[in-house]
Formats: structure tokens, C-alpha cells, sequence
């Protein structure tokens, strides 16, 4: 037996996800670890900044 859903999905096709984000970046001193784990998501005009421990974003 086959059972299909009728439920459809919703998505905004204005929308942003991220799950889980890193970024690491190799310097001559090892790698570095800007973006540990983010997660957010952002709805069609709407803003996000991401601002680093120095304020220099």
C-alpha cells in the first residue's frame, strides 16, 4: 500500500533559513573560526546583521 500526503508545504519564496552556519577561514597561523553554529531565519524584508566582538561586522 502506497499512502501519499495531501498536505502541502508552505514557503515564502521571500524567505531565508540557516541552520547551523560555521565559517572558518585558514590563516598562516591556523584556521580561524568566524561563524560558530548560527542559526536564524529572516522573513522577506527583513534585515540581519552580523556584528563581530569588535563592532566591525
Amino acid at each position: 500500500m502506497t499512502i501519499f500526503s495531501q498536505k502541502k508545504r508552505k514557503t515564502d519564496p521571500g524567505s531565508l533559513s540557516i541552520t547551523d552556519l560555521h565559517v572558518t577561514y585558514a590563516t598562516d597561523d591556523g584556521d580561524v573560526e568566524a561563524v560558530r553554529g548560527v542559526t536564524a531565519s529572516l522573513s522577506a524584508g527583513k534585515v540581519l546583521a552580523v556584528v563581530g566582538q569588535s563592532g566591525c561586522g
